[in-house]
């Protein structure tokens, strides 16, 4: 198991960016093909 607390906080940063990204085109992707299903 690896210490989060012996990471550099850039990396943190880059995760959480990383994973609010993801969040924000999934959440895109979902609705684009609910509104395409839809149809």
């Amino acid at each position: 198991m690896i210490n989060i607390s012996c990471l550099p906080s850039p990396s943190l940063e880059l995760a959480a960016s990383w994973n609010g990204i993801m969040l924000k085109w999934s959440s895109e992707i979902m609705t684009t093909l609910t509104v395409s299903t839809s149809d």
